[in-house]
């Protein structure tokens, strides 16, 4: 290949990178300028809801506002704010289960959200279905109370912190020669925090955990029976069906259907458009 090919080569490599990333640009703009088009429509639609005085006409623009809300989320990054909105449109359409499903992934990008956590407990309060949980999930959200309360990275720098001033307590309380009294104080505080330390970075392993699993889901059908297998020639496992709003955790997949489990530890198979996982 002569010197002149070879540079010609160049410069056409050089152009079609050139016009590859002029048109990734160009479509990134558009992206987000769709996005920005669509989130303003949705609050629009939010204000014109409040100003309607139909409490049927007003349900349903609040839906309106919520699907645009939910069109700019679409193929984009989590953003615990539109998924706030689209949760608040929501649920003041009257579409509990999904503005669960939205309360709970604004949530898992910004957990310590005080807006999004109290809705979240609202929507849960008007639900149909009431299901207590198993006594072992009860007793770890009462002595484990910080596994919710906390966000991820608290959970980390509170980890580390307290391990870091553990090792120092129990080093110097080992190493101080003159006061038995301060010597067994040091070293009695670094055990604490060491406890601290264990308590929430096992917290925190386990938010990993259930992260990496993505099985929690929401019921968004109206109601849905649970049944004893994978199709509808399956008769209900239980009297009752869960209902929109219903927590669940999805436990296997096939071919259109998901076997899910309650919070209560029952558990059944349902149609796969029948729940979304968060």
């Amino acid at each position: 290949m002569t010197r002149a090919l070879r540079v010609f080569v160049a410069l056409l490599l050089a152009a079609l990178v050139c016009v590859g990333a002029a048109r990734v640009a160009a479509a990134s703009d558009t992206a987000g300028t769709g996005v920005v088009a669509r989130v303003a429509a949705a609050s629009a639609t939010f204000r014109e809801a409040t100003a309607l005085v139909s409490e049927d006409a007003r349900r349903a623009k609040f839906l309106e506002s919520a699907r645009l809300f939910e069109a700019a989320l679409d193929g984009g990054p989590r953003n615990g704010a539109l998924e706030t909105n689209a949760a608040n449109a929501f649920l003041l359409g009257g579409d509990v289960g999904r503005a669960i499903l939205h309360y709970r992934r604004a949530l898992v990008v910004r957990p310590d959200d005080p807006r999004a956590t109290v809705n979240l407990a609202t929507a849960r309060g008007r639900r149909r279905d009431v299901i207590e949980e198993t006594p072992s999930r009860a007793l770890l959200e009462t002595f484990a109370f910080w596994h919710r309360a906390l966000a991820l990275r608290t959970k980390v720098a509170l980890a580390l912190g307290a391990w870091t001033f553990a090792f120092l307590g129990i080093a110097a309380g080992v190493a101080w020669r003159r006061a038995a009294r301060i010597r067994g104080t040091l070293v009695r505080g670094g055990l604490a925090l060491l406890v601290v330390a264990l308590a929430v970075g096992v917290s925190g392993v386990v938010e990993l955990r259930e992260r990496a699993a993505g099985d929690a889901a929401v019921v968004l059908a109206p109601e849905v029976a649970l049944r004893t297998g994978d199709g509808q020639s399956y008769p209900p496992r239980y009297e009752n069906p869960v209902h929109a709003g219903t927590e669940v955790r999805v436990r296997e997949e096939r071919a259109g259907w998901i076997e899910v489990e309650l919070a209560d530890g029952k558990r059944g198979w349902v149609p796969r458009d029948a729940v979304e996982r968060v």
